[in-house]
């Protein structure tokens, strides 16, 4: 078992007078030199003392390592092949899983799998302290407040570089008579806290459309409070447009496009 995991092929050195015996402490430990190398350790281990200290405290440190990441019992008992042709010394040919694998390497996936739990903690501590509301609300919240945006939207340029930026996707939406674009509102956690809300308006009436990725879609009412819930997936993104109208007025002008500037420029 080692700490530092070497590269080494053959012979420490090219003589035994020249070898680093030092560098030869963690494959000795792991039983990954050769018979003939381990032999040769081994028989300098008896004429030299700081080489035994050493070998002693990567032991010690070993099994501490062992300690803090306990084992399913059995699991070291299973064998594979030597690799490289390296036999382990004292082994006739057999390598626990673990020993060939490196504890290092274990506590590398242990770290993995921890970040991973993380990352899934993370997401569901954003669910609880950001939950999501129905869009209905979420439009009678936007017209109580005065129907203003918080960025406003002048130009198909601004708003693709917009919903390239917080959606991963340029976005255009047809014109069309009696159709003006407000801006941009995003404290609205219909879908997710990832949710971007457009205001618009059609010949004067107020609509207000949802935005957010394909991945944070969910069951949303079709109506409600003398409002309708009308909902369309363009190039990855869901669109929810809640109004007054009893049909969708601004949602069939929503298209991808790819001849507008990259965030940023």
């Amino acid at each position: 078992m080692s700490v530092l995991l070497l590269h080494f092929e053959g012979d420490f050195g090219g003589g035994s007078g020249g070898r680093d015996w030092h560098a030869m402490l963690d494959p000795y430990v792991d039983g990954m030199l050769t018979r003939e190398d381990a032999a040769a350790f081994e028989s300098r281990l008896h004429v030299d003392p700081a080489l035994r200290a050493a070998l002693e405290s990567q032991r010690a440190l070993d099994a501490s390592l062992r300690a803090s990441f306990l084992v399913p019992h059995g699991v070291e008992s299973l064998a594979v092949p030597a690799l490289d042709g390296a036999i382990p010394a004292g082994a006739s040919g057999g390598k626990s899983i673990l020993a060939r694998i490196g504890w290092m390497r274990i506590a590398a996936l242990v770290a993995i799998v921890a970040l991973g739990a993380l990352v899934v903690g993370m997401r569901q501590w954003a669910r609880t302290a950001y939950p999501v509301e129905s869009p209905i609300t979420a439009y009678q919240s936007i017209v109580h407040g005065g129907f203003r945006p918080y960025e406003a939207c002048t130009d198909d340029e601004e708003f693709a570089r917009y919903t390239k930026k917080y959606l991963g996707r340029a976005l255009i939406v047809k014109s069309f008579p009696g159709l003006a674009l407000i801006g941009w509102d995003n404290r609205h956690n219909v879908m997710s806290i990832e949710t971007d809300s457009l205001l618009a308006t059609v010949d004067g009436v107020q609509v207000v459309v949802f935005m957010d990725r394909e991945e944070n879609a969910r069951s949303l009412p079709r109506r409600g409070e003398g409002l309708n819930v009308f909902k369309r997936t363009v190039a990855g993104i869901v669109l929810v447009e809640v109004t007054p109208l009893k049909e969708a007025k601004v949602l069939p002008g929503f298209e991808e496009t790819t001849s507008h500037c990259e965030p940023g420029k």
